[in-house]
């Protein structure tokens, strides 16, 4: 419901190109009734539409379903980003999958960060519904007559967001209408919050610190004299990795590595960065993979794989 009244009221607008960028899962027997309803949209609406089916069987054992798709969600919506030069990704969260994240990120314990929930913009991704709550984009549909279908896995209980969705949101709102909105601008203001101390960072400890593409380099008097957040939230900004996110076991484990120095000792960061203690400085490098230079044939229609990828 929440794609299909986005995709109808950027429609009505009528100043924008659109395309409908659709994900079969392939999880569910009738994940192609989805697919087929999209498709039918997208021709019905004019709208130029493109699909990526995907193979469970691919899928790494360690790594939930959910995550899973949404990794190759966004890896097909940057395809396609890249292949018709399109400005924006527009995706339709809305405030209750704000709330959602929010309970998600505290169950998580991924601190400070997590408090600031969906970007309203991050990159060339958008959300132009985050503003508005489920209930509102119910109505939207039913009023102006806008069929839509619903995935039967939403009703999966075991999936968390669905039983954070039902089970504690939907009751808290039937209780509180007004909760979706309250919470909303609270996240808007630790978001603000976050802005601002990031802010600070940049602009008054960034200019004492030296750094290159690989490798940086912090005095230990700057650093050991700040509180515990804000020296992970310099070292997130130094690295620069969103794939990297510091669980309350590297809170613990950088407080007692930063603020204890030895000099010789280091920290191994998800074997991406390391720290290291030199003498009154604590140094960063970038672990760069050994390259292989060996020579590849190359056919038609055949994947090459080189250095992990393909």
């Amino acid at each position: 419901v929440d794609s299909v009244a986005l995709i109808h009221l950027l429609a009505s607008i009528g100043k924008y190109k659109l395309i409908i960028a659709h994900v079969n899962h392939n999880l569910r027997d009738n994940s192609y009734v989805d697919q087929n309803f999209v498709e039918d949209l997208a021709s019905r609406l004019k709208i130029h539409f493109y699909c990526k089916i995907l193979d469970p069987l691919k899928k790494k054992k360690n790594i939930s379903n959910e995550d899973w798709g949404r990794s190759e969600r966004y890896t097909f919506f940057d395809k396609i980003l890249y292949k018709t030069r399109a400005d924006f990704i527009s995706t339709a969260h809305h405030g209750n999958d704000q709330i959602e994240t929010l309970l998600i990120n505290l169950n998580r314990k991924t601190g400070n960060a997590g408090l600031r929930g969906i970007a309203h913009e991050r990159k060339k991704i958008i959300r132009p519904l985050l503003n508005f709550n489920k209930k509102e984009i119910y109505n939207f549909v039913r009023r102006h007559k806008i069929k839509f279908i619903e995935d039967t896995s939403n009703r999966d209980l075991s999936i968390q967001r669905n039983y954070i969705r039902r089970e504690v949101i939907r009751p808290w709102e039937d209780q509180y209408p007004d909760i979706i909105k309250k919470i909303s601008y609270s996240i808007k203001l630790f978001s603000e919050w976050h802005s601002s101390l990031d802010f600070l960072i940049t602009k008054y400890i960034l200019p004492q610190i030296e750094k290159s593409k690989n490798k940086f380099k912090i005095k230990s008097s700057l650093i050991i004299d700040m509180p515990l957040t804000l020296q992970v939230r310099l070292l997130e900004i130094l690295i620069n990795d969103h794939s990297i996110r510091f669980s309350k076991h590297n809170y613990k484990m950088m407080d007692y590595f930063i603020n204890k120095p030895r000099v010789g000792n280091k920290y191994d960061i998800y074997n991406k960065w390391e720290l290291r203690h030199e003498r009154n400085y604590l140094v960063g490098y970038q672990k760069i993979k050994n390259i292989s230079s060996a020579p590849l044939n190359l056919s038609l229609n055949r994947p090459v794989h080189v250095n992990g990828y393909t």
